[in-house]
């Protein structure tokens, strides 16, 4: 099966990031039989300052079809996402946006 890490903002359970969040959430729904996605994305929704209830950070989680990588604030660099590649094996990086922040 083809790994895909994604980088993302915002993903599941946050819900205030709108259409990007949304739309990457059908991706895999519609995807997850046919790529093994991993996502890392923040530990907290949109606008918000508190992590997720529940949300382990900084351990991948199964999350509707997805491994989901939760990182707090402090850990959102590049420098996070380069050891992330470097600790594994991906076939494709797919960069969601190219204007996150």
């Amino acid at each position: 099966m083809i790994t895909v890490l994604v980088p993302a903002d915002w993903y599941l359970p946050g819900w205030k990031a709108g259409g990007a969040l949304r739309s990457l959430a059908a991706l895999v729904a519609h995807l997850r039989d046919e790529f093994a996605f991993r996502i890392v994305t923040r530990d907290h929704d949109w606008t918000e300052r508190s992590p997720f209830p529940g949300v382990r950070p900084n351990e991948w989680t199964r999350v509707e079809g997805a491994d989901v990588l939760y990182l707090p604030a402090r850990a959102t660099h590049p420098g996070t996402l380069l050891g992330i590649l470097r600790a594994d094996t991906y076939d494709v990086l797919y960069l969601h946006s190219l204007f996150s922040g």
